[in-house]
């Protein structure tokens, strides 16, 4: 084998590793894209987001309403449900996940009796 074929073999070989690593790269991130696009929201991608209001296990139905009214005019909230039957059980639907105004509203609802909110399962 001369010195040209040898050379040539191993740009070859070097053209096709680059690529090789190019290419599982490039899957890697748009894996990735796909994956965070899908997945970053939690399944709420826009307002309004609704969050669940977790009450110990018994509240009564009034002690419900009552802590829900009682949030429903911070400005993040959009509307209350109080209905333990809903398909999310008591929510707030809030149009705005701004941390601040979500702790807000978390703190006014345990002074009304509510363990905390969080996303629906």
């Amino acid at each position: 084998m001369t010195d040209a074929e040898t050379g040539t073999k191993r740009r070859t070989k070097a053209v096709a590793a680059v690529l090789l690593a190019v290419t599982s790269i490039a899957l890697f991130l748009i894996a990735a894209w796909l994956f965070l696009s899908t997945h970053a929201c939690g399944g709420q991608c826009s307002a309004p987001w609704v969050y669940q209001v977790n009450f110990p296990q018994g509240t009564s139905q009034v002690v419900i309403e009552n802590a829900l009214e009682r949030c429903a005019d911070l400005p993040v909230v959009t509307s209350v449900d109080p209905k333990v039957t809903d398909l999310y059980g008591p929510h707030v639907m809030t149009s705005s996940r701004e941390q601040g105004q979500i702790r807000q509203l978390d703190s006014c609802l345990k002074s009304g009796g509510a363990m905390g909110i969080d996303f629906p399962d």
